[in-house]
């Protein structure tokens, strides 16, 4: 999942933020349940919040984003993601 703000997506630097996403419920808080039809994804999953990672836009081969978050998801990753980062 890309987390991006729209001031880092306009860096002139081929870097992307992500969320990495896991189909394994751990029961940990700070996972949040990505459950939306609008998510593309076939299975429940849980973001990673504590696992923000810089890749490398090379790595996205799709020509378009596999889906979105439902806003109440993207709210709950936002807020989590601001707890991690103090």
């Amino acid at each position: 999942m890309i987390v991006g703000s729209e001031h880092h997506c306009r860096f002139p630097i081929a870097i992307a933020l992500v969320v990495p996403v896991t189909t394994r419920d751990r029961g940990l808080p700070h996972h949040v349940p990505i459950r939306s039809p609008e998510s593309g994804l076939n299975r429940p999953s849980w973001a990673r919040t504590e696992d923000i990672r810089a890749i490398s836009t090379a790595r996205l081969t799709r020509a378009a984003p596999l889906g979105r978050l439902a806003d109440s998801e993207a709210e709950q990753v936002r807020i989590w993601i601001h707890r991690m980062l103090g």
